[in-house]
């Protein structure tokens, strides 16, 4: 999906995940499991915001946070990014335990965006998969996918393109980060960098003297 997509859209929701850091080794584990033994999930937080048409633009709307216990380890990998250890999620619910809440708020047909949507995917996949309402590596929701680590590239193919890099080029408050990741924090810096990205297509200006500009006013 590219910016044209959007703006046939009155609504969007922007998406991340944090997760376990533990993949099943191969497919085949996920395809050969019994129904009696339950694999560990690998989301452990789900935030989303939501995006509003208003006139020519955005605005944000309403949020959708969860922590989702896993039934699993939390690797010590992904625990140095977030900082969240299995104990923070014990008394979380499980993932099938809100799935249908959390798929009432991303809609029937409005653009998901996510930056590095291939993350985002897999994990969802593998949940799905694990409730047995998927196929293992089935992309879910097909066709509403909208990558803002792909927009971003784009707009500016020699920069580096990981979140933190983004907000940067786009002059944008990361400093939550500083402290761990969260899924609904940056969900919410993701939006802001898409709504972003969008003045600067709309403005017809060139990007990097857009983004000039966007600097010399901080």
């Amino acid at each position: 999906m590219k910016f044209a997509d959007i703006d046939r859209a009155d609504r969007l929701v922007v998406l991340d995940f944090e997760g376990t850091g533990n993949r099943p080794k191969v497919p085949i584990d996920m395809i050969r499991s019994p129904r009696t033994v339950r694999l560990p999930g690998v989301i452990i937080e789900i935030g989303a915001v939501e995006l509003l048409r208003e006139g020519d633009g955005w605005r944000k709307g309403k949020t959708f946070y969860s922590k989702v216990n896993p039934e699993g380890p939390v690797s010590h990998v992904a625990r140095g990014i977030h900082g969240i250890t299995a104990g923070d999620l014990r008394k979380a619910p499980r993932f099938a335990e809100l799935h249908e809440r959390f798929f009432a708020f991303l809609g029937g047909s409005n653009p998901i965006v996510a930056h590095a949507i291939e993350n985002e995917q897999e994990l969802l996949s593998l949940e799905l998969a694990r409730m047995r309402l998927g196929q293992w590596g089935e992309k879910p929701l097909p066709g509403r996918w909208l990558c803002t680590q792909k927009l971003f590239a784009d707009l500016f193919p020699r920069a580096p393109k990981s979140l933190d890099a983004v907000s940067d080029k786009l002059a944008l408050d990361r400093s939550h980060r500083e402290a761990g990741h969260g899924a609904l924090p940056d969900a919410d810096l993701t939006a802001d960098a898409l709504m972003v990205m969008r003045e600067i297509v709309a403005s017809g200006h060139d990007p990097d003297e857009a983004v000039r500009w966007r600097h010399g006013r901080r």
